[in-house]
């Protein structure tokens, strides 16, 4: 099954700030697509021409309960030329392209009575299916998102919309940045989640485990 793909077209093309893009697929045979669980990944298969397969994982951010399409999101950077550039520049409504199954190696643990998301810039993405499915539970969560403006903050609408109570923004821009403070005074049975640049993911999980949180409690990606 790990080797299995499946075939899928882009339904739809959306610009979330003006360097990210996410991009709905829908089965071409026109079936549902297999069933994930919030923080899952896909690897996409796309053949320019004349060049080698271009090979790529990102998160799935749609809820996991709607498996009619998955939706990805891709940010294009100054270094970016494969794969994000190829997905910016080239990918067109209409395109067939195939993927892999769902696969999770960033799952919410199902011991954590509240859950504390850390994200930056694009590593929001696995957060959004992942603070849908904790809607189905009786455990809570709050989500700390740092990015350099609200214009370049990918999904601040659907967040700011759907969980004003949940979701505290830090704009650097604005002077304003997420603090390694935030990790103090959880509640007892909190696990932590980190998704972002490798310094900050470093930075907080150091933190937290100087703080005492149990190593069971500390995820990252």
């Amino acid at each position: 099954m790990a080797q299995d793909k499946i075939s899928v077209i882009v339904e739809e093309i959306k610009e979330e700030t003006p360097l990210v893009k996410s991009f709905k697929l829908t089965s071409a045979d026109g079936y549902e697509l297999p069933m994930f669980s919030g923080g899952s990944h896909i690897t996409t298969y796309i053949d320019p021409p004349n060049q080698e397969t271009l090979v790529r994982t990102y998160s799935l951010i749609n809820n996991s309960k709607k498996t009619r399409y998955y939706q990805i999101a891709i940010q294009l950077n100054d270094k970016s030329q494969g794969g994000a550039f190829y997905w910016h520049h080239h990918v067109k409504r209409g395109d067939r392209l195939e993927i892999s199954y769902p696969s999770n190696y960033f799952l919410l643990s199902f011991q954590a009575k509240h859950h504390v998301f850390f994200a930056t810039g694009i590593g929001i993405t696995p957060f959004l299916s992942m603070i849908e499915d904790i809607e189905h539970t009786s455990e809570t969560f709050e989500l700390h998102y740092a990015a350099k403006s609200k214009n370049k903050c990918a999904f601040y609408h659907f967040l700011k919309t759907n969980y004003p109570d949940q979701v505290n923004f830090y704009f650097s821009e604005d002077g304003n940045r997420m603090s390694k403070d935030l990790l103090e005074n959880q509640p007892i049975g909190s696990h932590v989640y980190f998704c972002g640049t490798e310094e900050m993911i470093n930075e907080f999980s150091k933190t937290a485990r100087a703080l005492g949180y149990p190593e069971k409690s500390i995820h990252f990606y």
